[in-house]
């Protein structure tokens, strides 16, 4: 079972316009930042791994965080690919790119929707090892509507980072005047390879929903 609990909460500026509506106006704009401190539970969470050997890019299946299996990244990628990026030395804040790997992989987690001080917030986390030089989230939140999903904000880029870890928060405001309903966010993985500049993504992962008076 995965957990992972950040530390602060750094916010930025507007990033996206959200969808609009003809019923109502929509909350405010989606709002990436640095989880350096809201809690990001990942307890019961998804996970996906994807991955770049300097030619040919890999991804994993939606993993359930529960498996046994979804904390080893060589039963979902090659193993070579897995050996090679480890073997290199992971960058770090000092030294932020290492060609001694070769190749790289990524896992990603997508959180719970949670209400907090009027807010929706759900959490990202992704971690990079070997020749990657940059890597970030693309988020955004849907609700539940008598049709299905529909989309409730645009599409917005968390921090990158040259790290190997990066944790993403992503907030939205809350009508808490409107509708009841499932809000939940969903994920996709980035990172830049430091040998040939490739952006590779990962796959489409959802949070776990939550359901709130929230608006439309």
């Amino acid at each position: 079972m995965l957990k992972k609990t950040a530390t602060a909460l750094v916010a930025l500026g507007l990033l996206a316009a959200p969808m609009a509506t003809s019923a109502s106006a929509e909350p405010a704009s989606l709002r990436p930042a640095v989880a350096a401190g809201a809690q990001i539970d990942l307890t019961d969470a998804k996970v996906s791994y994807f991955g770049y050997d300097g030619k040919d890019t890999f991804k994993s299946p939606v993993i359930d965080g529960s498996d046994a299996k979804a904390a080893d990244p060589s039963y979902w990628l090659p193993k070579s690919l897995v050996s090679n990026a480890t073997a290199g030395k992971t960058p770090t804040a000092n030294t932020p790119e290492q060609p001694s790997a070769v190749g790289f992989y990524c896992t990603l987690w997508v959180g719970k929707t949670i209400l907090s001080g009027g807010r929706l917030e759900a959490g990202t986390h992704q971690t990079c090892t070997g020749a990657f030089h940059d890597q970030y989230t693309v988020a955004a939140f849907d609700r539940s509507s008598w049709t299905g999903w529909r989309s409730m904000t645009s599409s917005g880029t968390g921090p990158s980072s040259n790290n190997q870890v990066n944790d993403s928060t992503f907030r939205v405001g809350c009508n808490t005047g409107g509708g009841t309903y499932d809000y939940r966010l969903w994920g996709n993985g980035m990172a830049y390879s430091s040998e040939t500049g490739k952006l590779v993504a990962g796959d489409t992962l959802y949070g776990e929903k939550g359901r709130y008076t929230c608006g439309t």
